[in-house]
């Protein structure tokens, strides 16, 4: 059983490429509600529009992505499922999913989630996929005197319809998730995602505040707050092992070591923004880890 502390402090080594916890296996969704939930999200799919991630103006678009890549936006403020626009503002108490009655076991998934900030249905068609980038998962919670509190936001993954070569690069090592089951996934971890099959592979995809709540409904072993229609994987049962090895090195970056990039026009002297990252990364786990303190979210 992983203790809250030990939790967030391992979520941080993997969002510094310092090891710690990169993805888990937490749920298998019951198979009833996963078959009329996949239905939903097919009829979704098939009867309305996505935003497409290849374009300039998609708030996804700096993550490189390459053939067909699409998404449908299921919690926000306009009920369009094109609208990207609060995707990543974490002011989730103002946000719903507009189609209750449409789709119940939608609904009743993302109410699920209490500090999800955003749910969406990402898409890959035939060898598509997003090139490998980072983005950081620490937030600077609040201040009090000259001492910062961080906290973090953590990303999950529900395969919906899947094949053996939708697969995702998580730092240095290849991972498939399997249809039917939830998994954390470290996005502050070097990752991609790319589908070489001639089949769509379609994901639920959703990010939380790491609160108390979450910790206890996501990653302790209680199962005091879980779904009926969800079964909790416990201890061992959440580990799960990579398909092989595979080296990167040469990134996507973005936040405020991309800022600072290009505030200092390092391409000038033919600096990459990954290599700049590199060495920015020591000095936040630093600043996250010694000169600051990390804690749950507090709602």
């Amino acid at each position: 059983m992983i203790e809250a502390n030990t939790l967030l402090n391992e979520l941080l080594k993997g969002n510094h490429h310092k090891g710690g916890i990169k993805c888990l296996k937490l749920f298998k969704v019951k198979e009833n509600f996963f078959t009329n939930l996949s239905n939903e999200v097919i009829d979704l799919i098939k009867t309305n529009q996505p935003s497409n991630v290849q374009s300039k103006e998609h708030i996804s678009n700096w993550s490189n992505p390459y053939g067909d890549v699409m998404q449908f936006s299921l919690l926000n403020h306009s009920g369009k499922f094109d609208d990207t626009s609060t995707d990543h503002d974490l002011q989730f108490e103002s946000k719903s999913f507009h189609y209750q009655d449409q789709y119940p076991y939608l609904a009743q998934f993302t109410k699920t989630f209490p500090h999800a900030y955003n749910m969406r249905i990402m898409g890959l068609g035939k060898k598509s996929g997003l090139s490998p980038h980072e983005e950081h998962i620490v937030v600077r919670h609040r201040q009090e005197g000259s001492k910062n509190y961080y906290s973090l936001r953590a990303r999950f993954h529900l395969p919906i319809i899947t094949n053996e070569q939708a697969q995702l690069l998580i730092e240095d090592e290849i991972y498939h998730f399997a249809v039917g089951n939830i998994y954390f996934f470290n996005n502050g971890c070097i990752h991609s995602a790319y589908n070489l099959d001639s089949q769509p592979r379609y994901h639920l995809i959703w990010d939380m505040l790491v609160t108390e709540s979450t910790f206890e409904l996501m990653f302790s072993d209680s199962t005091n707050l879980v779904a009926n229609f969800l079964e909790k994987m416990i201890g061992d049962n959440k580990k799960i092992a990579p398909l092989r090895t595979e080296k990167i090195t040469e990134y996507q970056v973005m936040g405020r070591s991309k800022e600072l990039y290009d505030l200092l026009k390092l391409n000038l002297l033919g600096i990459k923004p990954y290599m700049f990252n590199n060495l920015w990364n020591e000095w936040a786990y630093f600043q996250h880890n010694k000169l600051g303190e990390l804690e749950f979210f507090k709602i």
